[in-house]
C-alpha cells in the first residue's frame, strides 16, 4: 500500500509514498532520480515526487496487478507489465497518456529499455524473451528456452542480450540477427 523512500547515508526513511489501495509491487526511479514510479496490486501505476513525496498522478491501468516498471534512459516514458492480465503498456512520464500496449499475450516476468531505449525487452513465462520496437509496438524477434526466462537484460552496445532461465541457462544473443552466441550453465 506505501513505498517508503529511504537516506542512502543515513538509512533514515525520508518519505512514504502513500495511495495505493493494494500492496506496491515495483518501484523505479526516473533516470535523474526527480520521479519514481509505483506500480501495485490494486492495478494501478503511480508518479510520485522524490523530494516532495507528491503523488504527480495515475498513468494508467491494467486489468490486474502491476508486476514491473521501468523509466525508459531519456526518463520520458515508463513501461509497465502485469503477469497475471499479459499485458506490457508504455505511457508518457509526463502526460500520463498511454503510448501503446505490446501485445505480449503471456505472462511477463521482466522487463527493461535499451540504453538508446529504442527497443524493449520481455521475459516470459512462455519459455521466451521478445525484443519490442518502442516507435512501433512491434515484436522483432522472439528468444527462446527450455524453461520460464527469469531475467533478460540488454548489453550496453544494445548488440547483445542475455537471458536467464529457469532451466539453470543463461544465453547471449546477437540483437540483430537473433543468433545464440553462447550458451552457460551453472
Amino acid at each position: 500500500r506505501t513505498a517508503k523512500l529511504w537516506s542512502a547515508t543515513s538509512g533514515e526513511c525520508c518519505k512514504t509514498l502513500e495511495g495505493h489501495t493494494a500492496p506496491v509491487l515495483a518501484v523505479a526511479f526516473s533516470p535523474n532520480g526527480a520521479i519514481v514510479v509505483t506500480a501495485s496490486g490494486d492495478r494501478t501505476v503511480k508518479l510520485w515526487r522524490a523530494r516532495s513525496g507528491a503523488c504527480l498522478g495515475m498513468l494508467h491501468e491494467h486489468c490486474d496487478q502491476v508486476d514491473f516498471a521501468a523509466f525508459s534512459p531519456d526518463g520520458a516514458s515508463v513501461l509497465t507489465a502485469s503477469k497475471l492480465d499479459r499485458t506490457a503498456k508504455l505511457s508518457s512520464s509526463t502526460s500520463g497518456e498511454n503510448i501503446r500496449a505490446l501485445e505480449v499475450r503471456g505472462p511477463v516476468r521482466a522487463i527493461g529499455f535499451s540504453h538508446d531505449g529504442a527497443l524493449v525487452l520481455t521475459a516470459m513465462i512462455d519459455r521466451t524473451a521478445k525484443l519490442w520496437s518502442v516507435s512501433s509496438g512491434e515484436c522483432l524477434r522472439t528468444f527462446g528456452h527450455g524453461n520460464t526466462v527469469q531475467a533478460a537484460a540488454f548489453s550496453l552496445d544494445g548488440a547483445f542480450l542475455l537471458t536467464v532461465s529457469q532451466e539453470g541457462t543463461a544465453k547471449l544473443w546477437n540483437a540483430d540477427s537473433g543468433e545464440c552466441c553462447a550458451i552457460f550453465k551453472g
